[in-house]
């Protein structure tokens, strides 16, 4: 039994240090991610949008009911 212990705290250690880098791994060529621009900036988004919150006209449905919330009795 003690020695199950110890064998399973050495296993449980050894996958903690490599899973934490503790092994280190030399890179060979380039990262595959670089400062590369990859889409378009956020501001040259925004300035295509209307000012303020626009409606759907088309889609609108109104209606004169009064909307309630649920009482609180049932």
């Amino acid at each position: 039994m003690k020695r199950a212990l110890i064998f399973s705290g050495l296993v449980l250690s050894v996958l903690l240090i490599a899973g934490c880098g503790g092994t280190k791994v030399e890179r060979e060529g380039p990262l595959a991610i670089s400062d590369a621009d990859l889409g378009p900036k956020t501001k040259d988004l925004v300035k295509e949008l209307p000012g303020g919150l626009v409606g759907d006209k088309d889609n609108a449905r109104h209606t004169d009911e009064t909307l309630r919330g649920e009482d609180e009795d049932g």
